[in-house]
């Protein structure tokens, strides 16, 4: 395999080039991309692309996000059903299978709706390497001023924090994985979230719940058992 970098017309810009493998017909065929950085990046990165090519990650990198999310679907007779589930038996690979084995099943749920409602409407139809911070900028403002189609309005703070977590995770994994060159999350301010502070209750204030009447009877009974025996905290 051979490749070039060549300075753009944009200073810091370089134009990389990769020579790929003939067709069975006997056609060239190239592989190209425009690079922002130094010249030892531009030859880092072309150096990644010389590799992906000889071990065939290309067809890796043409993933979108939403196919590194979901997994790609592979070739089937589908049916209205089938295209209803989103050929969710027909996938193979993909973020979420990786990790529905490793988590719990409410867990697992909250990714999978966090992935479906927020973050492929707003990413899924970008290759996975044309994603940059800027699409994740591009995002984190659509999730504050756009209304969720799920919800009728636009994303608490607490959300959109969650949903740039889970992005950001997945698109961990797709650098392990050799989906990503990089994580555009890493170059990206994670939002605000100002979580509310737990308020512990003082021996005077477990001493009032334990006298209220409450719903769950049990509970009330309970810490009352702990204070008449003194394993309760004393103001």
């Amino acid at each position: 395999m051979k490749g070039s970098v060549k300075p753009g017309r944009v200073a810091g810009s370089w134009y990389l080039r990769v020579e790929l493998e003939r067709t069975a017909n006997g056609a060239r065929q190239r592989r190209r991309e425009t690079f922002m950085g130094t010249k030892r990046e531009a030859e880092s990165r072309l150096r990644d692309l010389l590799r992906d090519a000889e071990t065939g990650g290309f067809d890796a990198r043409r993933l979108t996000v939403s196919e590194i999310v979901k997994g790609k679907v592979k070739p089937h007779t589908c049916s209205a059903q089938c295209e209803g589930d989103e050929h969710r038996g027909h996938r193979e690979g993909g973020w979420l299978a990786s990790v529905e084995a490793r988590i719990g099943a409410r867990t697992f749920a909250r990714y999978s709706q966090i992935a479906n409602d927020y973050i492929i409407p707003a990413l899924g139809a970008i290759r996975g390497e044309a994603l940059r911070p800027t699409h994740v900028e591009t995002a984190l403002a659509g999730w504050r001023t756009t209304p969720s189609e799920r919800l009728g309005r636009p994303l608490s703070a607490r959300s959109i924090r969650h949903a740039f977590d889970t992005l950001r995770t997945i698109c961990r994994w797709a650098v392990r994985m050799g989906l990503l060159v990089r994580n555009p999350c890493d170059a990206v301010a994670p939002p605000r979230w100002d979580q509310p502070e737990m308020v512990a209750l003082d021996a005077p204030g477990v001493r009032m719940i334990a006298v209220m009447p409450v719903p769950h009877q049990g509970l009330g009974e309970a810490i009352n058992d702990r204070l008449l025996r003194g394993q309760a905290p004393r103001g």
